[in-house]
């Protein structure tokens, strides 16, 4: 931590806070995630942090945040500190705290085609994000979108394997996970940047629940109901709910946006 000048608090993480700091070697600013250590000296770093700092040595690439050095913190307290890449913003903040006026619609086709980008190449080497979310899409000042936060990020199960399905921010949540599935792909990384490409566009959450039930019923209400045709068979947990189809693009397009608070869960 002597190799560094730190600042103030940027956030809070998956796994720690963020903050502010400058190398002191050549003065570049970064960004310092402070994480904890599994309870108990004996039992080392928890495992998901571990995942993460692998995944992100092995993941270079533009619209991927870097991963610049790892290091334990001395004293007793059991903590690893991971600098990256410092940022200028992130997706969420640019859209709503200044109303959005940047983000024309050649800015938005571009954030859409790097978010893309960064998706394809995970998925090619088998890591699902699984919480894809504007605010983990950090944007630098030159306007160059990264994906950050890869605390919930894993390697694809093997065919038949289970994975948890208590992952990706409610808002951004596709319906397999809110209905209990555990044995899933690439797609859950697709659901939820299709959210925020129909965001960029709307300039509001497309589908803003205020729990797991709510939101199945607001992507029902938009999408119909799943019968055998659009969906065979079942997953743990299925719920019925009265069967709607899905509304006409004009219809959807056209419902009132909603309050400007953003969700947190």
């Amino acid at each position: 931590m002597d190799r560094y000048d730190v600042g103030k608090a940027l956030g809070q993480g998956q796994w720690g806070v963020v903050r502010k700091a400058t190398r002191r070697a050549d003065g570049v600013e970064v960004a310092i995630k402070k994480v904890r250590c599994a309870a108990g000296s004996a039992e080392g770093v928890n495992f998901q942090v571990l995942r993460e700092i692998k995944m992100l040595r092995d993941a270079r690439h533009p619209h991927v945040v870097r991963l610049f050095d790892v290091f334990r913190n001395p004293g007793g307290d059991a903590t690893l500190s991971l600098v990256f890449e410092l940022l200028a913003t992130d997706l969420e903040k640019v859209l709503y705290d200044g109303g959005g006026a940047l983000v024309n619609d050649g800015v938005a086709k571009g954030y859409g085609f790097m978010l893309l980008d960064a998706l394809a190449f995970l998925h090619s080497h088998h890591v699902l994000h699984r919480d894809v979310k504007p605010a983990n899409l950090l944007i630098s000042a030159a306007g160059v979108l990264k994906l950050a936060d890869f605390g919930y990020a894993r390697y694809v199960a093997d065919p038949g394997g289970r994975m948890s399905y208590e992952c990706c921010t409610l808002w951004y949540r596709p319906p397999e996970l809110l209905l209990g599935a555990a044995d899933y792909g690439p797609g859950v990384d697709a659901w939820g940047a299709g959210c925020i490409l129909a965001e960029l566009a709307l300039r509001r959450p497309v589908f803003r629940g205020d729990s797991e039930t709510d939101q199945l019923a607001r992507i029902f209400a938009v999408l119909g109901s799943p019968d055998d045709a659009t969906w065979p068979g079942t997953v743990p947990g299925f719920m019925e709910h009265l069967a709607q189809a899905a509304p006409s693009g004009a219809a959807a397009a056209s419902a009132p946006p909603p309050e400007r608070a953003l969700c947190d869960h």
